[in-house]
C-alpha cells in the first residue's frame, strides 16, 4: 500500500543558553526530513524578536550562502521545495526544506549549519523553534536541531518505515480468492 499522506507540520521549541555561534541541523543516520520556519531569537519567548537565522523560512531558492552543507548532507538531495503535504501548504510561506542525509552524524559542521550573531554574552538565553514533517525513515533515525556549545538542543525521533511491505491478507473464502 502507499505510505500515509503527509498532512501535519509539527512544531518544536526549546530555550537554553549558547556559548557558540552556530546553529546545526542533522540526522543520526542516512535519511530525510522536511523542515520549515527555523527561528532563533534572543530571550525565552518563541518568535518574539528578530530571527537570527537567515532564510530560516526557506523562501529564497536555492539555499543561500548563509547555509552550509557538511559532509553528511546530500548536496543533490537537500533542496528547497514545495510542501509535500496533501494540501500543498508549507508550515510558513510556500516553500520548505527537504533535508537529505547520506550518512548520520553528531557534529554541527557535518550537518546543515549556519552561523548567527550573538550580543557578546556567553550566558545569553535563546529560543529555537522549527516545524518538521515526520517522514518515515529506514531504521531508527533522530533529527537534531541545536546551537553549538549549548543546552539549546531539540531531538526528534522520526517514524520508522516498515522493512518489508505488508503481505496481502489471506483469502477469506475460496470464491474470494478466485475473484
Amino acid at each position: 500500500p502507499p505510505p500515509p499522506p503527509l498532512t501535519i507540520w509539527i512544531r518544536r521549541s526549546v530555550t537554553g543558553t549558547a556559548s557558540g555561534t552556530n546553529l546545526g541541523i542533522y540526522l543520526g543516520a542516512a535519511g530525510r526530513v522536511y523542515l520549515d520556519n527555523v527561528v532563533l531569537v534572543r530571550g525565552t519567548n518563541a518568535d518574539v524578536g528578530p530571527n537570527l537565522i537567515l532564510n530560516g523560512d526557506f523562501e529564497e531558492t536555492p539555499l543561500t550562502n548563509s547555509w552550509f552543507r557538511g559532509s553528511a548532507i546530500s548536496a543533490s538531495g537537500t533542496v528547497i521545495t514545495n510542501s509535500p503535504t496533501t494540501d500543498g501548504q508549507a508550515a510558513w510561506g510556500t516553500n520548505c526544506l527537504l533535508l537529505a542525509a547520506s550518512s548520520g552524524t553528531t557534529t554541527i559542521t557535518s550537518g546543515l549549519w549556519q552561523g548567527f550573531q550573538t550580543n557578546g554574552s556567553n550566558n545569553q538565553r535563546y529560543t529555537l523553534s522549527f516545524f518538521y514533517l515526520p517522514v518515515p525513515n529506514q531504521g531508527t533515525n533522530v533529527l537534531t536541531v541545536r546551537l553549538s556549545g549549548s543546552s539549546t538542543t531539540n531531538y526528534v525521533t522520526l517514524p520508522t518505515a516498515p522493512a518489508t511491505p505488508p503481505a496481502a491478507p489471506p483469502a477469506v473464502r475460496a470464491v474470494y480468492a478466485r475473484l
